[in-house]
């Protein structure tokens, strides 16, 4: 009798469940250079790049959803998740959305959430995603990408031109990118593992920074105020180097040894260049170690 009673409730339990999601399956024909705004309160976004000629919507809603909103035409597109227009959505599980969007590889994207994961993959166009609390993943050879997020990591995997990464508390991890990159975190940590890169600026209030990439005849300019900042370079690099900490220390695998800046103060610094010095480096952290190596 009490299984049976335990089946019964299961079998209730599933009905409900199922009244509580709304399946999701549109179409739509977009241009192969359209650009698509995606907008998802909570929940989570996946946007996949593929051959494909048309725009495809695939997953669920829940329940308390007004509506999946679509306007548009084949070269500006709009999709809206739209919740209820008030604050009683809030702390709901099945209010938000899951997503799985295709969408011809080509085009540039505008994607906005508050709690909603984003994840992006085989877009080859511009990109701007941000979170409000969800982690931003894009990965893919997009030209231009700019991606934030106030307390959810932001990952960058692939971008070959212009790539902007933003953070307040989450991490920042941008790996097999090139070209001009700026990364900045309050209270996380940034980790860069690049190809060839023309100008790069890197900065954390709060956590460690790591990068490792080609410097062309562009710049490096890294500031952390309390983390570490180790950085790989080419053995052969030609550049101005100027290092600084203020009450760290400092390795320098390319030049002299750091010396005190002033006899009264903790501070230590060095100043050098190498082979043609085309390029510019510039390490600075206020209670960091700095490690600059070679490879």
């Amino acid at each position: 009798m009490r299984k049976t009673t335990l089946w019964t409730l299961a079998i209730l339990f599933a009905a409900v469940a199922a009244r509580a999601e709304q399946s999701v399956n549109a179409t739509r024909s977009v241009a192969a250079d359209a650009t698509i705004s995606i907008e998802n309160v909570v929940g989570s976004l996946t946007i996949i790049g593929s051959d494909e000629t048309e725009l495809r919507v695939t997953g669920t809603m829940g329940d308390d959803v007004e509506e999946l909103e679509i306007s548009g035409d084949a070269d500006e597109l709009s999709i809206e998740v739209v919740i209820p227009d008030d604050d009683n959505w809030q702390g709901k599980r099945k209010v938000g959305a899951d997503l799985e969007i295709r969408v011809p590889r080509g085009v540039s994207l505008e994607v906005e959430s508050v709690s909603a994961s984003i994840d992006i993959s085989g877009v080859s166009g511009a990109i701007e995603a941000g979170s409000v609390s969800g982690a931003v993943t894009v990965a893919g050879g997009s030209s231009d990408v700019e991606v934030e997020s106030v307390s959810g990591a932001v990952s960058v995997t692939g971008g070959s031109g212009s790539i902007v990464a933003e953070s307040v508390s989450g991490a920042v991890v941008l790996e097999g990118v090139a070209g001009d990159i700026e990364a900045t975190t309050v209270s996380g940590t940034i980790k860069v593992d690049a190809g060839a890169v023309d100008d790069v600026e890197l900065e954390s209030v709060a956590g460690s920074i790591y990068f490792k990439g080609r410097l062309t005849d562009g710049t490096l300019d890294i500031e952390s105020h309390s983390g570490n900042v180790e950085v790989l370079l080419p053995a052969d690099l030609g550049a101005e180097f100027e290092l600084e900490s203020f009450s760290g220390r400092i390795e320098n695998a390319f030049g002299p040894a750091a010396r005190r800046s002033d006899r009264y103060e903790p501070g230590v610094s060095v100043e050098f260049s190498t082979g043609s010095g085309s390029a510019d480096v510039s390490i600075e952290t206020f209670s960091g170690n700095i490690v600059l190596k070679k490879y």
